[in-house]
């Protein structure tokens, strides 16, 4: 660790020490709770559930704040605890027999209008991005996922996934390559 991260880690247990569990948990909702839903939603694919999903781990994150060893920042425990969640119900009855039809992963993000076709063309491409996101394998979609949407750094990502950071690394170089590749066939497909 160098020193930001220490003095951040230092904070960070500082704060969980003052504060009750409910008032850390409100905290961590309101800064925390919508990426928790979007990276469930990566995984599981149904906002509903992945609403359930992000709920669940606040409630066990309340249960176990006051545990909290501080052996990687919180955010990044919030993370794997949500992998964990999102791996276990993938893993259920429900998950492997039911299938329900998901609406778009991306959500469009506040900014300057440009003009309506723009719009429409940069919409489109988002779409087509995230479908074929999707459409990777899980160890693959998770690494994108977390490093370009979430925006942790590898060692953050190995922590989260319980990875080492060059299989972290790997999978991101490997993700980008197949992403590539989907695009290349697209285009020759297109006639391009």
């Amino acid at each position: 660790m160098d020193h930001e991260e220490i003095r951040q880690h230092t904070e960070e247990m500082e704060w969980i020490r003052r504060h009750e569990a409910d008032e850390l948990v409100e905290a961590l909702m309101e800064q925390y709770g919508s990426d928790l839903k979007k990276l469930a939603f990566s995984y599981v694919k149904d906002w509903g559930k992945a609403e359930d999903i992000s709920q669940d781990v606040f409630v066990i994150c309340y249960k176990k704040i006051k545990m909290f060893r501080g052996d990687s920042a919180l955010k990044t425990w919030l993370y794997r605890i949500t992998v964990n969640r999102c791996k276990d119900w993938m893993k259920s009855w429900p998950f492997r027999h039911i299938r329900v039809g998901w609406p778009k992963f991306m959500r469009e993000k506040v900014g300057i209008s440009p003009s309506p076709e723009g719009e429409f063309l940069r919409r489109n491409e988002n779409q087509l991005l995230a479908d074929k996101v999707m459409a990777l394998p899980l160890k693959y979609k998770e690494v994108i996922v977390l490093h370009y949407y979430s925006g942790l750094k590898s060692e953050e990502i190995g922590e989260s996934l319980g990875q080492n950071v060059k299989t972290v690394r790997t999978r991101l170089r490997r993700a980008r390559g197949l992403l590539r590749k989907m695009y290349e066939e697209e285009a020759e497909g297109n006639g391009r």
